[in-house]
């Protein structure tokens, strides 16, 4: 018997039944002081987050909360965690994962949040400036719930939409009206949001760990224009494991099937790095000094790429130095059925030493493809993109097919501008697989398999004789 109850419970476990983490959201809020509608003691609250560390895609878990404001709607919210806001304690890979899937906001500056807004654009330029004096923090408004007559509720929530701001239009998904609203009270039904990014139900987190913010934020509706942060918890943690796609959400101006090219990354577009499991690379950059932005999709014959953005392999946050612990980047590529025969790389050769190798990884080995020799001497000031191919066939003596994860080595001398702001070393634009049929066995016919039977049963007969 007590063998059964302990696998029951490690079956509930393992299967997901109970969440394995819960935090509490018991710090006020920056507006605990001026909330929306009247004052509430939100001190004597309580609201706790029953969650799963691991995840696949999206965040699950089930809010439950007393003393809250009786029947009004509550934004649910995840902040990144900046260094320049949160020092030693930040993360700014997973600020920006955040941000690209929600919103972002400037923490250090005055003014209202319509004011202290800021868009892809703004956080881009903001991060290749040295200069820069804002601090960009990205949140996502993932779910939300609506407490009952006595300010409790028990919801369970998933961080598969990012919403602008919530509407009481009868619980329509994307719909911007409040026809349902009386005063600033939603009937729990009633309520869903504006999408932000994406559409409804199908975001997916970028992979990677989080350490994040999470809170909850008064709803108006737009009635008086007022979304109150009220409670907090500095210090959510879980991961996102989602699965590899067989292609980039991002679709090349021109059709590069056609030339035989199987899968396709993007460096530099989250979406198309999250599906495809790039992990450890340094920040999204855009031209500037990395020898101009890489037009590859419509001047070069190749065909892929996206003319604004890239990632460095080695160093690129400020937080992230340039040593040897984190020469490290990788992406997985799918071939599908096709055998992968050759891997193309756009490549920057820039004023520092660029030079780099690049590793299959096969039954937890690591097997050298090639490597390449940057065009480098002292002093160099000249910069610009490569295509580079490497052939994956005849490596280690069999084909490689399906998924298969890369890892880029950077092995150049660190440059003067490894560690400048967000510049890094070994910028990379996009990767390719090229792929062809898989040879496949012949299978035998009637005819074909009966005389094979004749002449097995032939051969023990003359070795019987013998």
């Amino acid at each position: 018997m007590r063998r059964l109850v302990i696998f029951i419970l490690s079956f509930i476990i393992v299967t997901g039944t109970v969440f394995a983490a819960t935090v509490n959201l018991n710090k006020l809020g920056e507006d605990a002081k001026s909330q929306c509608f009247y004052y509430k003691n939100y001190s004597k609250a309580n609201v706790a987050f029953q969650y799963d560390l691991a995840n696949t895609n999206t965040l699950k878990g089930t809010i439950s909360a007393t003393g809250l404001k009786p029947n009004i709607t509550y934004q649910l919210k995840i902040w990144g965690k900046p260094t320049c806001l949160f020092g030693t304690a930040g993360n700014d890979l997973a600020n920006e994962y955040i941000g690209y899937n929600g919103r972002w906001t400037c923490a250090n500056c005055n003014g209202t949040a319509v004011q202290r807004n800021r868009d892809d654009a703004g956080y881009r330029a903001c991060n290749r400036s040295k200069g820069c004096k804002e601090c960009i923090q990205g949140y996502l408004v993932f779910d939300f719930f609506t407490a009952d007559k006595s300010g409790a509720v028990t919801k369970s929530v998933e961080s598969d939409s990012s919403y602008h701001v919530l509407w009481c239009n009868g619980g329509v998904c994307g719909l911007s009206s409040s026809t349902f609203l009386n005063g600033h009270v939603c009937p729990a039904d009633k309520v869903e949001g504006q999408i932000e990014r994406g559409s409804c139900g199908t975001l997916k987190l970028f992979n990677g760990t989080y350490n994040v913010v999470m809170g909850i934020t008064e709803e108006s509706f737009h009635e008086n224009s007022c979304w109150a942060t009220v409670l907090v918890n500095d210090n959510l943690n879980f991961s996102i494991s989602g699965k590899v796609l067989n292609s980039s959400n991002v679709t090349p101006k021109k059709d590069f099937d056609s030339n035989g090219s199987v899968d396709f990354v993007d460096f530099g577009n989250p979406q198309s790095e999250s599906d495809h499991n790039a992990l450890d690379w340094g920040s999204i950059n855009s031209g500037g000094g990395y020898g101009g932005k890489d037009l590859t999709d419509s001047l070069d014959d190749e065909g892929a790429g996206n003319p604004k953005d890239m990632r460095v392999v080695w160093g690129g946050f400020p937080n992230l130095k340039c040593n040897e612990s984190n020469r490290w980047a990788s992406f997985t590529l799918d071939t599908n059925s096709f055998e992968g025969t050759i891997l193309k790389l756009r490549a920057l050769d820039g004023s520092s030493n660029d030079s780099f190798k690049i590793f299959l990884v096969k039954n937890n080995q690591e097997i050298l493809v090639g490597s390449h020799l940057a065009d480098y001497f002292p002093g160099k000031t000249t910069e610009y993109w490569k295509t580079i191919n490497f052939n994956l066939q005849n490596i280690d003596g069999s084909p490689f097919s399906g998924l298969i994860t890369f890892k880029i080595y950077s092995t150049g001398q660190k440059g003067d501008y490894c560690e400048s702001g967000f510049y890094g070393q070994n910028a990379f634009s996009w990767a390719m697989i090229y792929g062809k049929p898989q040879q496949q066995i012949p299978e035998f016919g009637p005819i074909a398999a009966l005389v094979a039977i004749i002449g097995a049963v032939t051969v023990f007969v003359i070795l019987r004789k013998h």
